[in-house]
């Protein structure tokens, strides 16, 4: 009877062992998870840092103005309309956003992260360059810019109600 008692007690104390360890690998995954999600809102944050100095380089804000501006129906008509500095700061902005959208792609940035700060450089963009400003680049150079291409027409899809409802979202949280 007592050799008994003590088997079950060492199969309960080793059970107990188990649940502990069981339970001290859950603490240290979570802890892992959450300093990985903190690891990578920080790398998000120092992306766009660095963004905002590349958007500086390539006169970003500026280049939204012209591009908001136009009135361009067709590449050729952009060619002789607008000014050989003003077009290549356009395509320094599209070269720009374009890098923005392999990033978010590739892995690297979240696109929303993206989207809180260049929506409506995106908006702009598929407004007023594409199709046509695209399709005169690829003549020269096939494919080209492609990314900022397709984010600036996922961004026109999204309705106004869509950009209303988000916003009502992120000002119930005092995010905006």
């Amino acid at each position: 009877m007592s050799d008994t008692l003590v088997s079950l007690s060492s199969i309960a104390v080793a059970v107990l062992a188990l649940m502990l360890a069981f339970w001290q690998t859950q603490i240290a995954a979570r802890s892992l998870q959450t300093q990985a999600q903190s690891s990578k809102e920080s790398a998000q944050l120092q992306a766009l840092i660095s963004f905002r100095e590349l958007a500086r380089e390539c006169k970003y804000a500026d280049s939204i103005e012209i591009i908001s501006r136009l009135k361009c129906k067709s590449y050729l008509d952009f060619v002789e309309k607008t000014e050989r500095a003003e077009r290549d700061q356009i395509r320094d902005c599209i070269e720009f956003l374009n890098f923005v959208c392999i990033l978010i792609n590739s892995g690297h940035i979240e696109r929303q992260s993206v989207w809180n700060v260049y929506f409506v450089a995106f908006r702009i963009v598929g407004k007023n360059l594409s199709p046509w400003w695209f399709e005169g680049e690829w003549i020269e150079h096939p494919q080209r810019y492609s990314s900022a291409k397709r984010m600036a027409e996922i961004v026109l899809e999204v309705s106004e109600e869509q950009i209303a409802a988000f916003d009502d979202r992120k000002r119930l949280t005092g995010e905006l």
